[in-house]
């Protein structure tokens, strides 16, 4: 947690010690083995068998105690828990063998390391080896009461369905670490200077200056001003290289192909690009997808299906027609909404994906205790080289301080090395002036390093709206801007292929290219005042009308004056504030600017009237699908 993990760490296990209502829930189980001290996946064969063996043991411990324990199970109603029925049919079968039993717990995250398989393939064992015991039975079985979820540096961390009244005697098993009730998270989060080596625009119509696609135009310009350059550029400039050869994860909701327009694969070209679904994250067990069945996958919630949150925060990312890194590779992670099926994608990502060619985007949120374990993945991640983009939340407060009721934080934004992004105010059918607002349902505080637009447009059959005879839905939250951050994301590791991006360096790019102290409405001081922003500060007129100077400017040059901080001519004998001096800002390498150290001394400038012609940009068309916006 950014700065307030460890005092409230103790504040939050004691406060749900004494509001905590007895029931039946599932923990994360943490284990880890004495002598070992690297993380698991950098041990040897040997060590890493010697860990697994271990986690089976712990495993059994625990299902023998539920299975002891199974009347203190029982419900409201007195009747016992249903989950509970697996372990009536597993005494059944421990009936029909004379020797005694031990389960071998099917691995679905990591099958390569299931003890099963590794027995079966005669693969070298321990001198110590307790699982080759001919005294014993072993039974393969893939419970509903307990799992494996994955390791995490050091330990290794399970699943399992326990009692209130068992929790103690659990936590206090030999080699167990950590025994932590998992929390559910809420899907809260709906509502030339470039150097770039070529240049791709998605030329839009102005659909009655309706701003539909404000929210890539917003990231590729510097602020608008009406009276430098007349009419908004409602343009998006990117990279020709657009995301392409990185891949990005989506821990979401879900994915439909179908949408051909905006999920182009560009089949038979150069920059031919993955689209899928990678896996099925649900109980804490990953159900990796193959074939036709790459092409589709959702998650259900309370309220039904949630498909439409996944198609609009990868669409935003790196769709073809509505993203910002047209030719990124899409995996999307659909997954449910515990603590556990999270760490299971970290995981899954962490085997399947590219160091420094991978980001890892997460659009959800909540107020939930702090999880040692989730800190400890996420580090793990990035420390191998994987970026992680997350959205703030649109609870309008502060984001970066535990709740004041019970001491929950935010996810994950008050995790450290996580990139936070918060949401600007809406801009269709609005003024596009109000991009340069904090959304009226954007969280907000110290933690957030960046803010981008929250609303955005994004395929959806349910909807009767349509822009450019494609079907379409207009919605807003700051799950959409840490989407097109983490695309713009993708065009510049796309863009610098030579450099080896961490969390670190990204964080910092980003904050380089970032429009600064622009943005109002802010709360509090100390939110940090940036705008996403992909490299391109430039501002075009529409109308080829250039009133303004400074390197913001296609006309750099003030013929007569200075050019202020914000690229406005200024005449030195009307500066009532002081605009012309250097210490404010004044552009000295764009017209006559003075310093307060010395009011009588002017400044050397250079004296190059620039030309009033706009400069040439090459554009190279956009992918045969965009090509129609």
């Amino acid at each position: 947690m950014k700065n307030i993990h460890f005092i409230f760490i103790a504040f939050i296990a004691f406060n749900s010690f004494i509001t905590a209502l007895a029931e039946n829930a599932f923990y994360i189980i943490s284990i880890k083995r004495i002598e070992n001290v690297k993380n698991f996946d950098d041990e040897s064969e040997d060590n890493q068998i010697k860990i697994l063996e271990l986690v089976n043991d712990r495993m059994n411990n625990i299902y023998d105690i539920i299975e002891n324990n199974i009347d203190s199970y029982r419900l409201e109603n007195d009747e016992i828990d249903e989950r509970l029925n697996e372990i009536t049919l597993n005494s059944l079968k421990k009936r029909q063998f004379n020797k005694p039993i031990k389960y071998i717990f099917e691995n679905n995250n990591r099958p390569d390391y299931d003890l099963l398989k590794i027995i079966n393939n005669n693969q070298k064992r321990s001198i110590d080896s307790n699982v080759s015991d001919s005294n014993v039975e072993y039974f393969a079985i893939d419970s509903k009461l307990i799992n494996h979820i994955c390791p995490i540096l050091n330990y290794y961390t399970i699943r399992a369905y326990l009692s209130d009244s068992i929790v103690e005697e659990v936590s206090n098993l030999e080699n167990i670490e950590g025994c932590v009730k998992a929390s559910k998270i809420e899907n809260n989060n709906v509502i030339d200077k470039t150097k770039w080596t070529g240049v791709s625009v998605q030329e839009q119509n102005y659909f009655d200056n309706k701003n539909y696609f404000s929210h890539l135009s917003l990231i590729s310009q510097s602020k608008y001003n009406k009276d430098k350059t007349g009419i908004y550029d409602n343009n998006y400039y990117y990279p020709e290289s657009a995301g392409q050869g990185i891949d990005i994860f989506f821990i979401d909701s879900g994915i439909d192909l179908s949408f051909t327009e905006n999920y182009d694969t560009y089949e038979g070209t150069p920059y031919k690009r993955t689209i899928t679904c990678d896996t099925f994250i649900t109980d804490g067990k990953s159900n990796p997808r193959t074939g036709e069945d790459q092409k589709f996958c959702e998650i259900f919630t309370d309220e039904g299906s949630d498909l439409y949150h996944g198609i609009a925060v990868s669409s935003a990312a790196a769709g073809t027609l509505y993203g910002a890194a047209k030719k990124a590779n899409i995996h999307m992670i659909a997954t449910d909404f515990y603590v556990y099926d999270i760490l299971v994608a970290l995981d899954y990502i962490k085997l399947n994906g590219v160091p420094h060619k991978t980001i890892i985007n997460h659009s959800r949120g909540g107020w939930v205790e702090f999880s040692e374990v989730i800190q400890n993945k996420i580090n793990e991640l990035v420390d191998e080289g994987f970026i992680i983009f997350a959205s703030v939340g649109n609870n309008s407060k502060d984001a970066c301080v535990p709740d004041n009721n019970v001491g929950y934080v935010k996810l994950l934004s008050t995790y450290d090395n996580v990139i936070v992004v918060g949401a600007t105010e809406s801009t269709i059918f609005k003024d596009i002036k109000n991009g340069y607002q904090l959304a009226s349902y954007s969280d907000y505080g110290n933690c957030i390093d960046i803010f981008a637009p929250g609303q955005i447009i994004h395929p959806d059959r349910s909807s009767g709206f349509y822009v450019n005879e494609q079907q379409i839905q207009i919605d807003r939250g700051t799950s959409y801007s840490s989407a097109l951050t983490a695309g713009v994301a993708a065009t510049i590791m796309s863009e610098h292929s030579e450099i080896k991006f961490t969390y670190e360096t990204m964080l910092q790019m980003l904050i380089d290219f970032s429009l600064k102290d622009v943005l109002t409405g802010i709360p509090n001081l100390d939110t940090p005042n940036r705008i996403l922003n992909n490299g391109k500060h430039l501002v075009f007129s529409p109308l080829n009308q250039y009133n303004g100077c400074g390197s913001d400017s296609p006309v750099k040059n003030c013929v007569m004056g200075c050019c202020s901080k914000d690229g406005t001519c200024i005449d030195p004998l009307n500066d009532i504030n002081n605009l012309c001096y250097i210490e404010n800002g004044c552009q000295e390498e764009y017209g006559k600017c003075q310093s307060e150290i010395s009011t009588n001394k002017t400044i050397p400038t250079m004296t190059t009237l620039g030309s009033n012609s706009i400069p040439i940009i090459t554009t190279t068309k956009v992918p045969p699908s965009s090509s129609k916006i």
